[in-house]
């Protein structure tokens, strides 16, 4: 089974500011196209009412000009609704302007001031020669750019779960992917300080990965696929996308998280 994957980002840096770091998203190549091929609606929440707009037909320059007038909160790109789910693709991030974050108080709490995720269905990825390079160029393009917090590469059965996973919020009341991400959404009031815990892929802040040994301790303990350095961030990649959903990964996720403990903030989202 191939796996869909969910980019989650945790971030200190004002992509308003940073247009171009979005438009190097919508270039990345998947196979003979891009992720700007696949985008088809767009959305965006006006400050002033924090109420997304109705999706429109995606139109990247529109877009630019509604955000820089700088009083929209966040913005959406997407593949169309009735895309079945490992067709879907998702670009939603938080965007708002430094000057008015004090007016979206339900976030201020947190130890980073923006959010977002990228997400990409399995069927997308089964376009894509070589997803393993696609993840280390969200990593060098998008990532080291951002002012990375915390961050992780979510592989799940379906874009639903990995998605929910990612942005701490999705499934059913009484399911346990509803309790998981329950877990999660509270611990983000930690991540900044400390790291999230490890999925298939984990971005770290230098300090953290040095608080546990440095990329050498991770490769002795865990043997993953990848490690990745650049500027002040390590990430972290369990096994090859092809067995991104298979034992051996989930038993170097429990290795990592393992040695992870010392830079956790909150219990594990998998405890029972």
């Amino acid at each position: 089974m191939q796996a869909s994957l969910a980019f989650a980002f945790h971030f200190d840096r004002a992509i308003i500011e940073e247009l171009d770091l979005i438009q190097r998203l919508l270039a990345l190549p998947l196979g003979s196209r891009s992720v700007q091929d696949f985008i088809k609606v767009q959305t965006y929440m006006p400050l002033a009412t924090g109420r997304l707009k109705k999706p429109a037909r995606f139109n990247w320059s529109r877009l630019q000009r509604t955000v820089g007038q700088g009083d929209v909160i966040l913005f959406g790109l997407g593949t169309e609704a009735e895309r079945s789910d490992p067709e879907k693709i998702e670009i939603r991030l938080r965007c708002i302007a430094p000057a008015n974050r004090a007016l979206t108080e339900m976030d201020l709490h947190l130890p980073y001031g923006y959010q977002g995720h990228l997400s990409l269905g399995a069927a997308v990825l089964a376009g894509c020669s070589d997803a393993d390079g696609l993840v280390a160029t969200v990593f060098e393009q998008f990532v080291v750019h951002i002012g990375l917090a915390a961050g992780v590469v979510v592989a799940a059965p379906s874009h639903s779960e990995a998605v929910g996973v990612a942005i701490c919020s999705g499934g059913m009341p009484g399911t346990e992917l509803d309790a998981r991400t329950g877990r999660l959404w509270g611990a983000r009031r930690t991540w900044g300080p400390y790291a999230r815990e490890p999925e298939w892929g984990t971005f770290l802040q230098r300090r953290h990965a040095d608080a546990i040994g440095g990329p050498a301790a991770i490769r002795a303990a865990v043997e993953p696929f990848a490690v990745l350095e650049a500027g002040d961030i390590v990430y972290v990649q369990l096994t090859p996308y092809a067995d991104a959903l298979s034992p051996a990964a989930e038993a170097k996720r429990v290795a990592l998280e393992a040695l992870m403990q010392p830079i956790l903030g909150a219990p594990s989202s998998r405890a029972p």
